[in-house]
């Protein structure tokens, strides 16, 4: 008979893993890394509903399965058919289905999930000043949850910015902890903590400089290799070198120009090499990317009367599309556009709304017509 006060714990540092009354359950899901993956996708989106579509882009590439539509639903169907074979009764509405979405159901009762915990702990912490003893026990409990990178063995785009993103909360979490273990003194605990940290994966310059320069004092064991004052003079050069790198990335960031609202104006040559850039991303990240070429036929007008034309089509192009999307005059009467979709449909809609949004201005010159051809950047 199930317990009525089961306790689950879902833990997806260092790979995705159940607990039920702190004992491992639902095993089996490690012999399938796709229901690994759709679950793990789903918890961190901290119950956001996902459109199938997105779930499909993020779990299967074009070449990966002939019906992806239908595995989805098989992930689905295998994650509740375990769940009820071992009657892990908390998590029988962990996923909230709803037509086109799925939706993990972040308010479960009796479920902790150990990225919220580590997350919630990272921004309590900021509550109280840098290096102060009160940020100490949201630091310990940050160490004990993160034990590695999120599904460490498996390669997938969407994982490594949310990965990367943890992985930076638990190094500024490491390092004010040292912080605080210096002016304590315990030289020793920061030596462990710097072995733990690089166990875990952190491999940043200045850990390896905190891990000498802890060597150096401390005497346990026998550890300490270098003269103190030389580990002094080693680490202080490192911090000065990663201080004048941040200034130069504050530098550089504060010449990188934000676009306006809308897509990217820019001059033909610029055009091409951002194409070439995108056609590199989409192939790497499954996007659809398409390249729209719009000609205008306005009848007999001055070559100065189409280069105005021109000039306007291209604006209103950039006020129909989105930002990181790009237009340029290709030639005289002619706009090119490289934008994000969902698909060629979708493309379509949106060229016909340029299309329309142009012919129906007052400005168009009388019998104006509009065409367009449209790719994917990929063919």
């Amino acid at each position: 008979m199930t317990k009525p006060n089961m306790q689950v714990r879902i833990n997806l540092f260092g790979g995705l893993k159940f607990y039920a009354d702190g004992k491992q359950v639902l095993g089996q899901l490690r012999k399938s890394r796709k229901t690994d993956l759709f679950l793990e996708y789903l918890i961190l989106q901290r119950g956001r509903p996902v459109p199938h579509a997105e779930l499909l882009s993020a779990l299967w590439s074009d070449r990966e399965s002939g019906n992806p539509a239908t595995a989805l639903r098989t992930l689905l169907h295998r994650y509740r058919k375990l769940i009820e074979q071992e009657d892990i009764y908390v998590l029988y509405r962990s996923i909230i289905t709803t037509r086109g979405f799925y939706q993990w159901n972040s308010r479960l009762r009796d479920c902790e999930v150990d990225v919220y915990e580590f997350e919630r702990l990272a921004y309590e912490a900021r509550d109280y000043p840098a290096g102060s003893e009160e940020r100490m026990p949201f630091y310990e409990r940050m160490i004990e949850l993160y034990t590695g990178p999120l599904q460490l063995s498996v390669v997938q785009s969407w994982v490594v910015p949310i990965a990367t993103y943890f992985q930076n909360l638990y190094a500024d979490c490491v390092y004010g902890m040292i912080e605080i273990l210096k002016a304590r003194g315990e030289h020793e605990k920061i030596v462990a903590l710097c072995e733990r940290a690089e166990g875990a994966g952190v491999s940043e310059e200045r850990l390896q400089m905190e891990h000498m320069l802890a060597l150096s004092i401390s005497s346990a064991k026998g550890r300490g290799t270098m003269k103190r004052k030389d580990a002094q003079r080693t680490y202080d050069s490192a911090r000065k070198a990663e201080q004048q790198a941040k200034l130069a990335m504050d530098a550089l960031l504060k010449q990188v120009k934000s676009s306006k609202d809308g897509a990217y104006l820019c001059e033909y040559s610029t055009f091409l090499e951002l194409c070439g850039v995108e056609r590199q991303l989409s192939e790497r990240m499954s996007t659809v990317q398409v390249l729209c070429l719009m000609a205008l036929h306005a009848g007999d007008i001055s070559d100065e009367e189409l280069q105005v034309q021109t000039q306007r089509l291209c604006e209103l192009a950039c006020g129909c599309l989105q930002g990181g999307d790009a237009v340029c005059c290709s030639g005289p009467g002619q706009v090119a556009a490289l934008f994000t979709t969902e698909d060629m449909t979708t493309g379509r809609l949106v060229a016909e709304r340029i299309r329309s949004y142009y012919v129906g201005d007052k400005n168009a010159p009388a019998g104006s017509r509009l065409a367009y051809q449209l790719r994917l950047l990929r063919d």
